[in-house]
């Protein structure tokens, strides 16, 4: 017989009884009448019994768990793919620590470590947990065994002196201890970070745990220094287990594994706690290293029974404890327990809750792990994001999806058969008798209400109006109520049936944007009866700019009838569009019906600093037409505004009402009157009256004024315009004045005559480009008429400006010899670098002035340089190669251009360099040999001994040309590749180079 020394799990009193065997030992507390069993001495699980015998008394004997545990740990280590020996994984899990060859000394220290106080000496002794014939733990009621029925929390506190102790018939855990239940019930996920370090090894794993209530949870865990991540994921029902590349699926007693470890931590924190499918009961008082704490214990189906031990003065989680299951190396639960402690300490206060910053673990009476945590985060929402894990995306969101239409069902069912949909069901069991039952029903309802807004489960109709309005009483818990909300905005009219708890709520609510989104629920559900609509005419002065602003879009839609046109107004000054284009459509459609007598009203309307408003009032006084008349005065000074579109809409109503003319006629405002000629010209106003504006106002000193007169001018009467006047015009700053003028004043020089000589003369001076090229071209057309002003044109050759030079040239050379006077000044200029200059002042000079020496010294190189073979056309080319006017000219001036022509022409591009074998060097000596057989035939027919001199001397050369040629040609007939039309031009070449080599062989020599 063996004494042991126990303490009462009630009152922590220490008892002495003697036990025989390994059997259980009944006990009763004489302090507290408390009953209960512990273990015999030799009992296999030891680690729960403190015995006050010396050090390793029983050594070699006592509990194996420990051992087993070591062995499953080995085992555990293997399947997420550990490499070495003493490495430590998934600290809250299991390690590796030795080999199986250790065993017995293993056992011995675990038992002998099992002894040793892990805490004070009076550490408590949880008793045998007694089980159903299915294994399930006994639930006892000790509150009906040994308590008197008590009223709610009101729970006699034995230790007046002390806080009060958590503890009776309907047992309280210390929430506000924590941070008020409110707060607590806002956090929908809980994320802590921290590192953990194993006594038994020297490394230290890096750690995050991540929940989302009792659905899911994520663990991930950076193993040391090895580079090595270990992440466990579950999901309701699922989970899996990934390290490295490999993922394993858990299932049965794996997946229980993994749901199970974690649970002392996520409900370390009581916010779990707050939500239903838990059964809480007292556990007495214990001294716990030295403080005095009570206890609970927490029931879940699925889960083990975990004692949570609240320090006394503090109110705050100071230990839990449970009997775990280990696996082995195939995921399946082992037969024997290990004794799970965890200690938590150092509360710190992050985002108005409390929460630990240190845990110890302790297993089997052996201090494991030490986890410091460097982060604690309190989310009031659910990211999918924190719960991912690569390549399990869509597993992970099937799993979700079951696990939510899971909770929803389990729900309904436990809430037992009822009528109308599912969304009905749930509300209804919002009343449900007992308080789990309705916790859960909110925990159901928030998945239905997130699988709602995500499409994922029916829509709600008609029928579920009424559950919607049982949510939109006041009391609701704001999500719901935020729901019903939205659901009744979105079934619109069919959720009419709505209409008398929103305008209830409307009444009643001082919460601004809940009250706004009660009157968007009346405009969507069209709620027009006498109480809404002095609802929304109540509200419509609410100080709150969004309920203002909800009520009146209300009012628009609904009764407009009741928004004069003074609200409509003031509405029309608000900063919400949709308010201000309905006010405004609202009013514009008052105001479509308004006669004379509102007149006064009208022009007061005009005044409003509102420019949707100005607008308005005028298109309204303006469909009076006459009968606004008396409104012009007030309209004028809106047509100089600086705002386009209330001048131009201003400009249309005075129109409209006749008067338009008339204050473009009286007006001496610049932009008045600028709005208003643009505005008759643009009505193609052409009246007596209203062209003497326009012309009387041509001059005027405001740019705007002159150019829209202009403008009116040039549209409307042209003819009334002179010369002179276009040319004013043309010096403007008004691209479209100076495009509309120069287009006329060209239209008008079209017809002039020599008697407009003087006029024009004096245009060719003209300051303005673009009227000197248009007073050139109107002399050109004179040709010799126009020979007076030769000498205007001369100087314009001398000119700075390269175009009017050439149009200057072409002018005189249209003159004849009639223009002899230019000819020094022709001739001068072929010395001009600006070849183009060079080239028509040539050309010119060989009109009126043929024998010019400047013409044979220097004209005939210029152009033979300038003649260009159009080779985009080669059968045109090659049909009439002497086509264009340079050469036509270059043909009569004879022998002095042989020369160049056989320079520039033939020699230039040697047809035996490969280079000079493409098509356009060819095409060049085509036309070089097509004028030496024309300067032949011209050399024969008039006896010209100089021309045939000129000609003879290339005679030898040209020979050796014409074989160049005609062997090109027959090259050109075989290569691959060219055109029909290339082909040709060769072969026209060497036709062209025989023939002038045939005509040049016939003349005489002199």
């Amino acid at each position: 017989m063996a004494a042991l020394s126990v303490q009462c799990p009630e009152c922590a009193a220490v008892l002495k009884v003697n036990s025989k065997g390994s059997g259980l030992v009944k006990c009763k507390c004489p302090k507290c009448d408390a009953r209960f069993e512990v273990p015999g001495a030799d009992a296999k699980d030891r680690p729960m019994l403190r015995r006050k015998t010396g050090d390793g008394a029983d050594g070699a004997s006592g509990s194996s768990s420990a051992t087993r545990w070591l062995i499953a740990g080995a085992a555990l280590f293997v399947v997420v793919g550990a490499l070495a020996v003493g490495c430590i994984a998934l600290g809250s899990l299991g390690f590796l620590s030795g080999t199986a060859d250790e065993k017995d000394k293993k056992i011995a220290q675990a038992n002998t470590d099992a002894k040793k106080d892990n805490s004070d000496s009076d550490k408590v002794i949880p008793p045998k947990e007694e089980k159903n014939d299915d294994g399930r733990p006994v639930v006892k009621d000790d509150a009906k065994e040994k308590a008197p029925p008590v009223d709610g929390n009101k729970v006699p506190d034995p230790l007046p002196k002390k806080k009060p102790q958590y503890r009776g018939g309907s047992l309280i855990i210390p929430f506000d201890a924590i941070a008020p239940q409110e707060r607590l019930r806002e956090v929908k996920t809980v994320q802590i970070k921290g590192s953990i370090k194993f006594v038994q090894a020297s490394n230290t794993n890096e750690v995050v745990i991540t929940w989302e209530s009792m659905r899911r949870l994520k663990y991930a865990e950076s193993i040391g220094t090895s580079g090595r991540n270990l992440d466990v994921v579950l999901v309701g029902s699922h989970g899996w287990m990934l390290s490295g590349a490999k993922t394993i699926t858990l299932q049965g007693d794996g997946l229980g594994f993994y749901q199970n470890f974690n649970y002392a931590t996520i409900l370390s924190n009581l916010i779990l706690l707050t939500e239903g499918g838990f059964e809480v009961e007292k556990a007495g008082t214990s001294t716990i290293r030295g403080k005095e704490c009570f206890g609970v214990i927490v029931k879940r189906a699925g889960r083990p029974n975990l004692k949570m031990f609240f320090e006394r003065d503090t109110n705050l989680l100071y230990k839990a404890d449970f009997n775990g299951r280990f696996v082995d190396q195939n995921l399946n639960f082992m037969a024997n327990t290990t004794y799970v402690e965890f200690y938590f300490s150092d509360y710190e206060v992050i985002d108005g809750i409390k929460h630990w910053q240190t845990q110890e673990q302790w297993r089997d009476g052996k201090k494991y792990s030490v986890t410091k945590l460097s982060q604690v985060k309190f989310l009031a929402k659910a990211d999918d994001s924190l719960f991912s894990a690569p390549g399990l995306e869509r597993e992970i969101e099937r799993a979700l999806e079951e696990d939510k239409a899971g909770i929803i069902k389990r729900t309904l069912a436990k809430l037992g058969p009822g009528a109308g949909s599912d969304f009905t069901r749930l509300v209804n069991g919002l009343s449900a008798g007992d308080a789990e039952s309705r916790t859960a029903v909110r925990k159901a309802l928030g998945i239905f209400i997130e699988l709602r807004r995500t499409n994922q489960v029916a829509a709600l109709d008609r029928d579920d109006v009424g559950a919607l309005a049982v949510l939109l009483k006041a009391g609701s818990e704001p999500q719901l109520r935020s729901f019903a909300l939205e659901a009744v905005t979105q079934l619109g009219m069919r959720a009419e049936a709505a209409a008398d708890t929103l305008v209830s709520l409307g009444r009643t609510s001082s919460d601004a944007r809940f009250l706004a989104q009660v009157l968007a629920a009346l405009k969507a559900i069209g709620a027009r009866s006498p109480d809404a609509l002095g609802l929304y005419e109540k509200r419509i002065a609410h100080a709150d700019t969004e309920v203002q602003d909800a009520a009146a879009l209300a009012l628009i839609v609904l009764g407009p009838d009741r928004l004069p046109i003074t609200r409509l107004t003031e509405l029309m000054a608000g900063r919400n569009n949709e308010v201000r284009t309905g006010a405004d459509r609202l009013l514009r459609q008052k105001l479509a019906s308004v006669t004379r007598k509102d007149l006064p009203e009208l022009r007061k309307g005009l005044k409003n600093p509102v420019k949707e408003v100005q607008l308005a009032f005028i298109d309204a006084i303006g469909s009076l037409k006459t009968d606004g008349a008396d409104a012009a005065t007030d309209l004028m000074p809106l047509l100089g505004s600086a705002d386009k579109q209330v001048a131009d809409r201003t400009a249309h109503a005075l129109d409209a009402l006749g008067k338009l003319v008339a204050v473009a006629g009286a007006s001496v405002d610049a932009d008045i009157l600028a709005t208003a000629l643009a505005a008759l010209r643009a009505n193609g106003v052409k009246t007596v009256e209203s062209v003497t504006i326009y012309a009387k106002n041509l001059n005027h000193p405001a740019v705007r004024v002159k150019n829209e007169a202009c403008l009116a001018m040039l549209n409307l009467a042209p003819e009334r315009l002179q010369i002179g006047q276009l040319t004013d015009m043309m010096a403007g700053d008004n691209a479209e004045v100076k495009a509309a003028s120069a287009k006329l004043l060209r239209t008008k020089l079209t017809a002039v005559t020599s008697k407009d000589l003087p006029a024009l003369r004096q245009g060719l001076k003209s300051p303005v480009r673009e009227v000197r090229i248009a007073f050139i071209d109107a002399v050109g057309l004179l040709k010799k008429a126009g020979a007076e002003a030769a000498p205007e044109l001369a100087d314009l050759v001398n000119g700075p400006d390269t175009e009017i030079a050439v149009q200057a040239c072409r002018a005189i050379e249209s003159m004849g010899k009639a223009a002899a006077a230019a000819a020094p000044t022709l001739a001068k200029a072929l010395d001009n670098t600006e070849k183009p200059i060079a080239v028509a002042a040539t050309l010119a000079l060989c009109k009126i002035d043929p024998a010019n020496v400047a013409l044979k010294t220097k004209g005939v190189g210029l152009l033979v340089e300038d003649l260009s073979p159009n080779i985009n056309d080669l059968n045109a080319f090659i049909a009439r190669p002497l086509e264009s006017k340079a050469a036509a000219l270059i043909q009569e001036i004879g022998a002095p251009a042989v020369t160049p022509v056989v320079k520039h022409l033939i020699s230039k591009h040697n047809a035996r360099l490969q280079a000079n074998q493409q098509i356009g060097p060819t095409a060049s000596r085509y036309l070089g040999f097509a004028l030496l057989r024309e300067y032949a035939k011209r050399a024969k027919a008039n006896a010209d001994s100089g021309l045939a001199a000129a000609l003879k001397k290339y005679e030898i050369h040209i020979k050796i040309w014409e074989t160049d040629e005609a062997n090109l040609a027959r090259q050109a007939k075989q290569a691959f590749g060219l055109t029909p039309e290339a082909r040709l031009l060769y072969a026209k070449t060497a036709d062209a180079a025989f023939h002038a080599k045939r005509e040049i062989s016939a003349l005489r020599a002199p």
